[in-house]
């Protein structure tokens, strides 16, 4: 598959992103001055199918464009699963916690392993969020909503994701 630029207003969102990992995104975009693992999107609707955090950090660096490798969603091979948010520390205080962002969060990509991490007294809770569809994901994007950080994980066939664009190329 080719790399395109794509300019981002043209780009639709279906998540909202963490900002822990936005922030060291960005650091790490503004100390490497490259862009470096390409951004997947739906040909048919230009939704971004995997890559949130990175289309924000350019967008707020100031690019323009960013590299995307442009796929069809319809495509039996793409699957849509979903993350496993693991919880850390003290369930009881969990409204607390998530409300002052100080609890530990870790997505899991199987049930299983959340799971196992629970009854192995590793983890206090686990969230087992509602699946989304693949039409709700488009839907989502078109309407300009967006599902909380994590909502999807999209399985991709074997594609080379990996770039080495300098951000002076994107702006």
């Amino acid at each position: 598959m080719e790399i395109e630029y794509i300019e981002i207003e043209k780009l639709n969102t279906h998540e909202r992103i963490v900002p822990s990992v936005l922030n060291r995104l960005m650091i790490k975009m503004e100390r490497e001055k490259k862009f470096s693992v390409a951004i997947i999107v739906d040909a048919n609707t230009m939704t971004i199918l995997d890559g949130h955090h990175r289309f924000e950090a350019a967008k707020r660096l100031g690019c323009k464009k960013v590299p995307c490798i442009l796929v069809d969603y319809n495509d039996p091979e793409i699957k849509l699963g979903q993350w496993f948010p693991v919880i850390y520390g003290d369930v009881g205080k969990i409204v607390e916690i998530l409300e002052k962002n100080g609890m530990s969060v870790r997505y899991e990509k199987t049930l299983k392993k959340a799971y196992w991490l629970l009854y192995s007294e590793k983890a206090g809770a686990i969230l087992v969020p509602k699946r989304v569809t693949k039409e709700e994901v488009v839907k989502t994007a078109r309407r300009g909503e967006l599902f909380p950080p994590k909502t999807t994980r999209h399985m991709l066939p074997k594609l080379n994701k990996f770039v080495d664009i300098p951000l002076e190329e994107l702006v």
